[in-house]
């Protein structure tokens, strides 16, 4: 079981996020955007983190860059619509461990939280 934050500003796919990662019974915290997500992940110390890049005021990669130089050092999943090869390579480069397209997989997302976010 691992502890996980979702930063995500759509109810709809933090819910559906939640319900995977309860099912295969880890710990689930929300962020409704960047900044909650970056304070969260100092206060709540998540072992992973899953994040969607398209959100207001602070996107995914910010939030990445943010991280680096915070140097808050844990697992990314970016969940995101934006598929785009640029967009990905950009989210390796900042450091992720994985991109899953939204709406994520039941088996595709625990498998890559298991293998990236458990300690």
């Amino acid at each position: 079981m691992a502890r996980i934050l979702i930063i995500d500003d759509s109810l709809l796919m933090r819910l559906k996020t939640r319900a995977i990662l309860e099912k295969g019974r880890h710990e689930v915290i929300e962020a409704l955007n960047g900044e909650d997500g970056l304070s969260k992940m100092t206060e709540k110390k998540p072992e992973c983190v899953i994040l969607d890049l398209l959100m207001p005021d602070m996107n995914g990669p910010d939030v990445l860059r943010k991280m680096r130089e915070l140097k808050i050092d844990m697992p990314v999943i970016v969940c995101s619509a934006d598929i785009q090869e640029t967009t990905k390579k950009e989210c390796f480069d900042l450091g992720i461990k994985k991109f899953l397209n939204k709406p994520p997989q039941e088996m595709e997302l625990l498998d890559a939280v298991n293998t990236y976010c458990n300690h």
